[in-house]
């Protein structure tokens, strides 16, 4: 009969069945509307006008949308009928995620378009931060959101250019790659934070192969000002060095790097800022 779009002789409904102890409510409706009509209906019946609290939320695939892929034109399949998980910003079009008044999100995951998912929650959102947001660059940039800018811990997936982190707020972040296209990408990066009230504990990090941690050391060796020393955290390392430059209102900024965990073969670079003494100087 649907080949044929002939109508049944029948009606279809949608049933909704509530049970509390031996209390059973059950509600018909005839499904001759959209199913995202009774979806919103069940939400609200659900949620109602509560802060809903979710621990961990993932947002597209397990798989991230790489960034270089987008670039260049790779195509991920047909294209997303829904603008939320779209594999271009659609951000214009996108409609909140659910119908309901208060989400309260801990640690968000999105594996797509970040600026989407934004749009998507931002209606909803409550006001008390992210904990932790895992997202991945689009086009070189990351979104400069108010919702970002207050995460706790700001996870940066996949391949991203350094100078993201010129003038983010964010205490904690940590990027799976971080690749620079010149030296003064870094020289200007740290140029820039000197110019910044960058409190002390802040802490960037990066995941790099270990053919890259001596480019990146030597970078920062000649920045103006920069001195060669240890600190509690590199002594006990393969990389035992820590580069200390001055940044300024008693702050100085720790770069050295960790050995790679059992799972990983990367090794981490840290930068971090502590007060000044922290890092011991030794002789170049």
């Amino acid at each position: 009969m649907k080949i044929n779009n002939t109508p049944p002789p029948y009606r279809h409904y949608l049933q909704l069945t509530i049970s509390t102890g031996k209390l059973v409510k059950i509600e018909s409706v005839v499904y001759d509307k959209q199913f995202k009509f009774a979806r919103e209906y069940i939400e609200k019946m659900v949620f109602g006008n509560k802060t809903i609290q979710v621990e961990h939320l993932q947002i597209g695939g397990d798989t991230y949308l790489h960034d270089l892929d987008n670039r260049i034109g790779i195509t991920f399949g047909p294209p997303r009928q829904e603008p939320l998980f779209a594999y271009t910003p659609q951000a214009d079009n996108v409609k909140p995620l659910l119908s309901i008044r208060s989400l309260e999100v801990g640690v968000l995951k999105v594996t797509g378009i970040l600026t989407n998912v934004l749009a998507s929650l931002r209606p909803i959102l409550s006001q008390t931060p992210l904990k932790e947001l895992k997202a991945v660059c689009h086009q070189k940039t990351f979104p400069e959101d108010p919702i970002v800018n207050a995460t706790g811990y700001l996870q940066i997936a996949k391949n991203s250019p350094i100078n993201v982190l010129s003038n983010r707020p964010n205490d904690r972040i940590h990027f799976g790659f971080a690749f620079k296209q010149t030296d003064d990408d870094l020289i200007n990066l740290v140029n820039e934070w000197k110019k910044r009230e960058i409190r002390i504990g802040t802490y960037y990090s990066m995941g790099e192969p270990e053919s890259s941690v001596t480019q990146i050391f030597t970078v920062f060796k000649t920045i103006p000002g920069a001195k060669l020393g240890e600190n509690e955290e590199s002594i006990l390392t393969r990389y035992p060095e820590c580069i200390i430059i001055p940044m300024g209102n008693d702050t100085e900024l720790n770069v050295y790097c960790s050995k790679p965990n059992e799972k990983q073969n990367e090794y981490i670079v840290k930068m971090k800022w502590q007060p000044i003494g922290y890092a011991k100087v030794i002789e170049w």
